[in-house]
């Protein structure tokens, strides 16, 4: 089920007043904005630890979508390999 653009009904007020999406106006608002050091501080810092585990965390890779009819079948095997590089070498069929 694909995301909708913008967030309705309950998820709407959930995103609204979600006390991480507060506090990063609130530090944009008055930090960059206003000026204040201290919010400035804690805007930067929550922002890096943000950059942080985005760039460490793993993403999910989507190989295939694929829409199966009756009597179809789908083979799914995982590779044992030592390194990403020699994963994505197999991948590529070399």
């Amino acid at each position: 089920m694909p995301r909708q653009p913008f967030p309705t009904g309950l998820s709407a007020l959930r995103y609204r007043y979600s006390p991480v999406r507060r506090f990063r106006l609130k530090a944009l608002r008055e930090g960059v904005l206003g000026g204040n050091r201290g919010w400035l501080v804690a805007f930067l810092t929550f922002q890096g630890l943000v950059a942080a585990k985005r760039a460490l965390s793993r993403q999910q890779e989507r190989v295939v979508v694929d829409l199966l009819k009756p009597g179809e079948r789908m083979l799914i095997r995982t590779i044992p390999v030592s390194s990403g590089k020699e994963r994505k070498r197999l991948l590529r069929g070399r």
